[in-house]
């Protein structure tokens, strides 16, 4: 049986002020399994919330979203911590106490999860400096923890100054039910803590001591009222309550996109903006969803601490570099490790896992896809089965963003609107008035590349290319002028929004090219959606062609030994993977040195980008200069 923890909730007060405080029911460790039993749930202490003290076993964990009746009963030792904190009596202020909030919080979050202190603080700073803050992340991105660890935070702030009243909203139920309106609901959660305030009274600055915590608050998009006029007028106030409101899409300048157009929204400053990725441009502070390094690298520690292994820094940098440190898609692929550990390396008494044990199995995407798409994760993921089924206009929006690396953001468009609505796309603003759409991490350009890419292929075109020359010819006279000037000034944007760097510039531009010539469907493998080594920059799968590019030279011999035998493409031609190559050697200059490589074509461009020639190996002109075009 869970163990009741009422008197955290003021059970010595009388019945009448018990009844309007909410009921926090605390569970053990999940027993849920998934992959015939292989994997357990990652859930170690279950949580519910509800404002009595019935309870519908049936109903779903806070923490994992498993039925509460799967879980096992509450350890000692937080049933421990409640009793201790439930000793500490507040400071008589004339409010209610505000140790619901602490509980709820402390007991809530896993002891695995990363406390990200310093920008928890961060953004605890923000809220007090600009009263609304707006967090928009995609699923599974870690909104929901963080938002549970913004509330520990102010919950331990209570313990020693009681300030400031805290009310966190993550289950709207009732608001959908009951059709209520935001301010409403609001006001009623504050009364279920014991906040007395009036409807009328609610941006009053006498609640400048009042903080909402909002998770899920994209379902408040319907309410116009809500961000027309309460979150519009806090935008410009200095005192009153604030808020800090955490949603799965919405526009970074406006937060809701769902304003009528004869009403004027509210704009939120750069500042008051948290995405996924940390701000390109100075707007004082480096806030952001995602792990940055250090706080990666504590996640991967408390990890960890609860198995019977350790991660190689190689593992953790590969999985960093494939999630760019999503929070869901980390733990995720860190659950992914620990179940091959389980099957294939814990007998043989290995427990520092390397690169060299894993790796095969991080690029396994058959397995490594079907394992994500089991997991909580999944949900981030545009899978299949949360399409119900293939719609292709979804699936043209996913791969054009996959081959273009983001896409300009357009409401006309159904599908791309869908999309970004499902969570499976993130829009931002890396510059004023332009917004964009692209994939949250390489993790999901490489699940599109496969799922849409590589599974649904198309026979390959061979009466319009009948060779590698000719191909590669027809991409090459599709490079766009303006594409590789916006590279040059890191104005062209990737996975999760980050700029590309001006070294990926031609691998990005023939990537694109490329699909736009052949259409979609057409299987390409790149290495751009990839990190492990040894694979060439693109890989056509149909005629087993193979392109590699470089830029100005740069280690021109290393990569034409890669050819050779005993070089790291060898094996490929030898098992007939690799029946033919080029190597594109991309430019500004005239090379100096000459190379007699058959294989090899110098791409000089002109310095601003608008004609290039193609020459061999030995400076040879192969085709005339021709000029790029402008789009």
């Amino acid at each position: 049986m869970a163990a009741w923890l009422r008197w955290l909730l003021g059970a010595s007060k009388t019945a009448k002020e018990d009844d309007q405080r909410n009921v926090i029911t605390m569970f053990g460790p999940c027993r849920v399994t998934i992959q015939e039993g292989r994997f357990h749930c990652f859930c170690k202490a279950g949580v519910h919330l509800h404002p009595s003290t019935s309870i519908d076993l049936s109903e779903l964990c806070s923490t994992c979203d498993h039925p509460l009746v799967e879980h096992e009963d509450v350890s000692d030792h937080l049933f421990d911590l409640a009793h201790k904190l439930s000793t500490l009596e507040p400071k008589s202020t004339g409010s209610s106490s505000s140790v619901p909030a602490i509980q709820l919080a402390d007991t809530g979050l896993s002891n695995t999860i990363s406390p990200r202190t310093r920008s928890i603080k961060t953004l605890a700073r923000l809220i007090d400096e600009h009263a609304v803050i707006h967090v928009r992340g995609t699923p599974a991105s870690g909104k929901s923890t963080m938002a549970k660890l913004l509330f520990r935070h102010y919950s331990r702030h209570c313990l020693t100054q009681r300030q400031p009243k805290i009310v966190f909203a993550a289950d709207w139920k009732d608001w959908v039910e009951n059709n209520m309106d935001t301010v409403g609901f609001l006001v009623r959660q504050c009364h279920q803590l014991g906040h007395k305030i009036q409807r009328a009274e609610f941006l009053n600055e006498a609640n400048d001591d009042l903080i909402f915590i909002l998770d899920e608050a994209q379902v408040t998009y319907s309410d116009s009222f809500f961000w027309y006029s309460v979150i519009k007028e806090r935008l410009a106030a200095t005192k009153g309550p604030r808020f800090c409101l955490f949603t799965s899409y919405g526009s970074p300048s406006t937060g809701s996109p769902d304003y009528p157009k004869t009403t004027t929204p509210p704009i939120l400053k750069r500042e008051q903006r948290i995405s996924l990725i940390a701000p390109h441009d100075h707007v004082g502070h480096d806030l952001c969803l995602f792990y940055k390094q250090e706080e990666f690298k504590d996640a991967v520690k408390k990890w960890a601490d609860t198995t019977d292994h350790t991660i190689g820094e190689d593992v953790a940098s590969y999985i960093f570099e494939q999630t760019n440190g999503h929070p869901g898609l980390v733990g995720a692929m860190l659950r992914y490790v620990a179940l091959f550990y389980r099957d294939h390396l814990k007998r043989s008494g290995v427990s520092h896992i390397t690169y060299q044990h894993v790796g095969d199995a991080l690029e396994n995407n058959r397995e490594l896809f079907k394992f994500l798409n089991y997991d909580v994760a999944g949900r981030s993921l545009p899978s299949k089965a949360r399409l119900q089924g293939i719609d292709p206009l979804i699936v043209g929006v996913l791969l054009r963003i996959l081959t273009h690396g983001s896409l300009e953001f357009n409401r006309n468009d159904d599908a791309l609107e869908k999309c970004f609505r499902l969570g499976f796309i993130h829009v931002d603003e890396p510059e004023e008035g332009y917004m964009i759409c692209v994939l949250p991490s390489f993790l999901h350009a490489r699940f599109v590349e496969y799922t849409y890419g590589l599974s649904m292929m198309k026979p390959f075109p061979v009466t319009s290319y009948p060779n590698i020359e000719a191909l590669a010819l027809k991409v090459l006279q599709r490079f766009s002028r303006t594409m590789l000037c916006m590279a040059e000034r890191g104005q062209r944007y990737g996975p999760s929004g980050k700029p590309r760097p001006v070294e990926a510039a031609y691998q990005d531009e023939f990537y694109r090219c490329f699909a736009e010539e052949v259409g979609p469907g057409v299987g390409i493998v790149s290495e751009r959606s990839c990190v492990g080594q040894g694979r060439i920059d693109f890989h056509i799968i149909t005629p087993g062609w193979g392109f590699e590019l470089l830029r100005d030279g740069d280690r021109l011999l290393e990569h034409c030994k890669r050819f050779e035998p005993q070089g790291t493409y060898h094996q490929s031609i030898l098992q007939g993977l690799l029946t033919d190559w080029l190597i594109l050697d991309c430019r500004r200059s005239m090379p100096r040195k000459l190379y007699s490589v058959p294989k090899l074509w110098r791409i000089i461009f002109s310095q601003d980008y608008s004609r290039v020639r193609i020459l061999n190996g030995d400076n040879e002109e192969i085709h005339p200069e021709f000029f790029l075009t402008n789009h």
